[in-house]
């Protein structure tokens, strides 16, 4: 895998697209973090993590990044992405679009590079 930042957070939404939870939690670090967009819960553990995306894959959850608002900002310890994205998923069977926005914070010296993942809807 290109460890570029942008492609980590490429790969991340591809990976949700397929529903792919062996891929998309290979992106995490043992000890991250995420906030999560559909969670009022703070989520510490890989598992509380991949329940949460095994709840998205359920609703068919798809993900579309705007790359025009993504921004990159390297720092010492690593790099610090923000951007919105819309997630789409399934609600009796209507389709429910959810603009939203994040942040992700990457090491990208760890394998599992991301530390942090901060997600919300836009108000």
């Amino acid at each position: 895998m290109d460890m570029s930042a942008e492609n980590v957070i490429e790969n991340w939404a591809n990976y949700v697209n397929q529903s792919d939870l062996p891929g998309l939690m290979g992106l995490y670090a043992k000890n991250a973090t995420l906030v999560p967009t559909f969670s009022r819960n703070i989520l510490h553990t890989p598992e509380e993590i991949e329940q949460y995306f095994l709840g998205l894959a359920k609703k068919g959850t798809l993900v579309e990044m705007h790359k025009k608002t993504l921004r990159v900002h390297q720092m010492e310890m690593g790099y610090l992405l923000n951007g919105e994205y819309t997630f789409s998923m399934n609600k009796d069977g209507n389709t429910e679009n959810h603009p939203s926005r994040f942040s992700f914070l990457l090491d990208l010296s760890q394998e599992a590079p991301i530390l942090l993942q901060h997600s919300s809807i836009l108000p």
